[in-house]
C-alpha cells in the first residue's frame, strides 16, 4: 500500500504492535513509522516550575498556570520516554506530511499531537481512524481519509477538546487535593486527601449509596399466587408482583380476587390474566383454585440479595 510519491510520510501509531502490524502494508519507500506508549509527556510539578510553590501552604492557593508546562514522562517501569521522543524527533526530519494512526477519539487525538507540538511539527497532518487492524478495516480507513481532506483539522479540535479536560483536571486536582488536605485533613493522617474530577465524584456516589443502604428500614410486601390445577393433577404456581410493591396484606388479597373473578371468561383464560406468562395452552381445561394466599416476601436494600419467601397463614 503506497502512500504517494515524491514526499516523505511519517505515520504515528499508538501502540508498538499497532506499528508492527501494519508496516507490512507500507510498500514506498518514503514512508517511516513511529509509536508512542500511551502519553509520553507528563504535567510538571508546581514545584518544578515555581519554587515557592513546592511547600503546600493555603495561602498559595490558587496555583494556575497557563500552559501546563509538560515533560518526558515515565512508562510503567520506571523509565523516562525521552530516548522516545528524541528517535521521533529524528525521524521528523525531512517529513512533510505525518498521519496519525492511534487510536480513534481524543486521548488517541492527543497522545500524537502533545508530541509533535512539543517537538515544533508544522507541516501537513492527516487522520487515519482504524476500527481493526485487519486488511478490509485498514483499506476502507485509507479510503475515508482520502475522501476528508480535512480529517487533520478535525482531529485537531478533538485534541483541542482532551486538552482543555486536561486543563480543568490538572488544575482541579492540584487546587483541590491541597486545599482539602490542608483545611480537612485530621493530623493522625500522613498522606494527601487526593481529589479529582473523575474520584471525588465516584467516590460521592458511593458514600451515597452506602449510607442509603445503612437508613434501609425492611419492610414486608406481597406477591399474589394462583395455583393451577391441570386436567393430569399437576399443579403450576403462578406469580402477580407489581412493579408498585403492595405493602398491605387486605389489599393483596383482594387484588388476589379480583384477579380469580374478572369477567365472564373461561378457567384457562383467568390464568392467562393471573400470569404474564401462561405454562399451558389455553385451551386446556383447568380447574382455578382459590387464591393459596399473599406470599410475603422482606424487600432489600440490594437488589441483587435473594428474597427470603413465606407462605403467610
Amino acid at each position: 500500500m503506497s502512500t504517494g510519491s515524491g514526499s516523505r510520510t511519517l505515520f504515528f501509531f499508538e501502540k508498538p504492535s499497532a506499528m508492527r502490524q501494519l508496516q507490512r502494508f507500507f510498500k514506498s519507500p518514503t514512508t517511516v513509522c513511529v509509536s508512542a506508549e500511551g502519553h509520553l509527556l507528563a504535567a510538571q510539578e508546581p514545584g518544578d516550575v515555581r519554587p515557592e510553590w513546592k511547600p503546600w501552604r493555603f495561602e498559595a492557593l490558587p496555583i494556575v498556570l497557563e500552559p501546563i508546562p509538560t515533560t518526558p514522562g515515565k512508562n510503567r517501569s520506571g523509565q523516562s520516554h525521552r530516548p522516545k521522543i528524541d528517535a521521533i524527533k529524528k525521524e521528523l526530519r525531512g517529513v512533510q506530511r505525518v498521519i496519525i494512526a492511534t487510536d480513534p477519539g481524543r486521548e488517541g487525538s492527543m497522545i500524537a499531537w502533545e508530541v509533535l507540538e512539543h517537538l515544533g511539527y508544522k507541516g501537513r497532518v492527516d487522520r487515519l481512524k482504524l476500527g481493526a487492524l485487519d486488511e478490509t478495516s485498514i483499506r476502507r480507513a485509507f479510503t475515508a481519509m482520502a475522501q476528508e481532506s480535512a480529517s487533520g483539522e478535525r482531529d485537531y479540535a478533538a485534541y483541542l477538546e482532551a486538552l482543555c479536560r486536561q486543563y480543568e483536571d490538572y488544575h482541579l486536582g492540584l487546587n483541590g487535593t491541597r486545599a482539602i488536605s490542608l483545611r480537612l485533613r485530621p493530623p493522625a493522617f500522613r498522606e494527601p486527601w487526593r481529589f479529582g474530577g473523575v474520584q471525588t465524584p465516584t467516590l460521592a456516589i458511593l458514600a451515597d449509596l452506602e449510607q442509603r443502604i445503612r437508613d434501609f428500614v425492611p419492610q414486608d410486601f406481597y406477591k399474589i399466587a394462583l395455583v393451577v390445577t391441570t386436567e393430569s393433577g399437576a399443579e403450576i404456581t403462578l406469580w402477580h408482583a407489581p412493579k408498585d410493591k403492595i405493602f398491605d396484606r387486605a389489599v393483596a388479597e383482594q387484588s388476589g380476587m379480583l384477579l380469580l373473578r374478572g369477567p365472564a371468561r373461561s378457567a384457562s383464560s383467568r390464568r392467562m390474566c393471573a400470569a404474564p406468562r401462561p405454562s399451558c395452552s389455553p385451551k386446556t381445561r383447568s380447574r382455578v383454585a382459590a387464591p393459596s394466599g399473599s406470599a410475603g416476601t422482606r424487600s432489600t436494600p440490594r437488589s441483587w440479595r435473594k428474597s427470603s419467601m413465606t407462605r403467610a397463614t
